[in-house]
């Protein structure tokens, strides 16, 4: 069985029929096609439409994944020079505090948790299982 994709147009309102159908041959599924447009009051021809819609969906897929495109990589734990406790306040005028690592000589965000664990696992000359997000405009630090 053939999936074939087919779409015609109808004048009085100007909205456009998509059909899809499973057949065994594109001589049938253009006849069943044909006679359904024809019943739903559809003018013209029935068109095999399937590679337009194929490419709408690739494209569509594409433009999806690059949007979301994001790294994950080990960190080394001999390459944090610093772990950086820096008090501020937030929007309604708490006082908070944001944790960063000088990793490879760049700020990295990360949370109280990571450092704690950081802090711990150093102190007993161990490494601790850390992991880099280089997302589309931010990197952070994270446990593994």
């Amino acid at each position: 069985m053939c999936k074939f994709y087919f779409r015609s147009n109808r004048a009085e309102d100007g909205m456009t029929g998509v059909m899809l159908i499973s057949c065994k041959t594109l001589s049938k599924a253009k006849k069943y096609a044909k006679d359904k447009f024809k019943e739903y009051g559809y003018k013209g021809k029935a068109i095999r439409c399937a590679a337009i819609t194929f490419i709408m969906c690739l494209c569509f897929v594409l433009n999806v994944n690059a949007a979301n495109i994001s790294d994950t990589l080990r960190v080394d734990n001999t390459k944090i020079t610093k772990v950086i406790e820096y008090p501020t306040t937030n929007s309604k005028g708490n006082k908070t505090i944001k944790y960063y690592f000088i990793y490879k000589g760049e700020l990295v965000n990360t949370s109280k948790t990571v450092v704690e664990k950081y802090k711990l696992a150093k102190q007993f000359g161990a490494n601790c299982a850390l992991v880099i997000i280089n997302g589309k405009n931010s990197k952070r630090i994270v446990l593994n």
